[in-house]
């Protein structure tokens, strides 16, 4: 006998469940690293309805001391970063960054806009 599947609605509130944990557990070690503002955006911000298998973790964080390094490198050695279970977007900025660029069109549509703010 095959087995049902859930409807999707409930398979897309338990993907986005699953993530949700792991995205506070990442949170809190970042949050431990000096990240001073956290902002969950994209699919897994908006809601269930556009959660899917593959959907991935898309995040600003605005923390200290990260401007001598790579944009694409900042965070990417983090041990919590690596070991993330699903796929991340993460775009690191410092304060001074973060300043300069939340006021462009995609930031504040999407990220302060539609975002979740985590810390």
């Amino acid at each position: 006998m095959e087995r049902q599947r859930p409807p999707l609605g409930a398979r897309q509130t338990q993907w986005r469940e699953e993530r949700m944990v792991e995205v506070r557990r990442l949170t809190m070690a970042l949050v431990r690293r000096g990240a001073q503002q956290i902002i969950l955006f994209g699919s897994l911000a908006a809601g269930e309805d556009s959660v899917g298998s593959d959907s991935d973790v898309d995040l600003v964080v605005v923390m200290p001391g990260v401007e001598n390094i790579r944009f694409h490198r900042r965070l990417a050695d983090a041990e919590e970063v690596q070991r993330f279970p699903y796929p991340l977007d993460i775009a690191v900025y410092s304060p001074g960054e973060w300043e300069e660029i939340r006021e462009r069109e995609f930031v504040r549509s999407e990220v302060l806009g539609r975002g979740v703010v985590l810390h």
